[in-house]
């Protein structure tokens, strides 16, 4: 199994797409609107890396590329600063131990399973890995889901007509597919296809992915619940195959303020930001919590930079409940 260290190191980045970061982070720090230590901050890494890039003294991988760009996009904008149009997409600890195990259920045709709390960023990140992989397939069953429609949604991922009529016709036609054409597969929300103790989609699954030689990589993805009830209840020739498991945390104080780092607000709204961030991330709704309050405080905000109160009055809004600090803290 590769390592996460070895994966990156072959994801190499193109000169003009280094250089062009090069130049934005030397710019940007040279009209103020930036530091070295921020962008290390953000990225987790030290100073002293940011400023040997920024040198050209050193190269850097796609994936502290990727954050690099995250962390700067908001402020390349011509003239004065602005309100970024969403979010940067920020990598947790969560998000970094997802993108492992998909990378190696990716390449090792493995069988693996992420289980979490809502709001840490699981489907985010599935979306985002899909994107830069060409040979990522994301399924995400609908309610009641039943044995012949699951073959037939994969069957059309994978590119296949079903001819069989009976379900174990389709399974064969689906196998001798398989053999001579690997694929890897995730299934988002996968509580879905085994509700009401009905583990028949998961069997047939099994039996696939055993029958095409291992040509199958799959990873089941949803939440915290389905993964404790999968294990209760699946049988044994079910659960002894997942050969690689992610159980989430959910976002640590630090992690909550480097989100809201990159946004264009006072540092006081933005320590009450992720102050909300973290009391909410506890109910699973830390990033749809973030994208609402931040597009309401953009509206509230027009041209302005974003403040406590355009912040409070905005949280108020769309949080039920939601106390301010000195009577929560007190």
């Amino acid at each position: 199994m590769r390592t996460m260290l070895a994966v990156v190191k072959d994801q190499l980045v193109d000169r003009d797409r280094l250089e062009r970061l090069r130049n934005q982070l030397n710019a940007l720090r040279d009209q103020g609107k930036i530091n070295f230590q921020a962008v290390a901050d953000h990225a987790r890494i030290s100073r002293t890396v940011v400023s040997q890039f920024a040198s050209g003294k050193k190269t850097i991988n796609d994936e502290l590329a990727a954050s690099i760009e995250a962390f700067i996009e908001p402020h390349l904008q011509s003239g004065t600063e602005s309100h970024p149009a969403k979010v940067p997409f920020y990598v947790t600890n969560d998000v970094r131990r997802m993108i492992t195990l998909l990378e190696d259920c990716r390449e090792e045709k493995l069988y693996g399973l992420i289980a979490g709390p809502s709001g840490v960023g699981k489907t985010t990140t599935i979306a985002k890995y899909a994107e830069s992989h060409d040979d990522v397939l994301i399924y995400t069953p609908g309610a009641n889901v039943t044995l012949a429609e699951f073959l037939r949604d994969i069957a059309e991922l994978f590119g296949v007509t079903l001819t069989g009529r009976k379900i174990s016709e389709k399974e064969k036609q689906l196998l001798r597919f398989l053999r001579d054409n690997p694929k890897f597969l995730i299934i988002d929300e996968f509580g879905w296809i085994m509700r009401n103790g009905n583990m028949r989609i998961l069997e047939t699954l099994r039996s696939i992915r055993d029958g095409s030689g291992k040509n199958l990589g799959v990873v089941l993805a949803g939440h915290d619940e389905d993964y404790a009830y999968l294990m209760r209840v699946g049988k044994p020739q079910i659960v002894s195959r997942i050969n690689y498991v992610e159980e989430l945390e959910g976002m640590s104080k630090e992690e909550c303020r480097q989100m809201v780092q990159p946004l264009w607000m006072t540092e006081e709204a933005k320590d009450e930001m992720a102050r909300i961030l973290y009391q909410q991330s506890k109910k699973g709704l830390a990033r749809s919590v973030l994208e609402e309050v931040y597009k309401k405080c953009t509206r509230i905000a027009g041209e302005q930079m974003i403040t406590l109160d355009m912040l409070t009055e905005a949280a108020q809004r769309y949080i039920h409940g939601l106390r301010p600090k000195a009577r929560l803290d007190g």
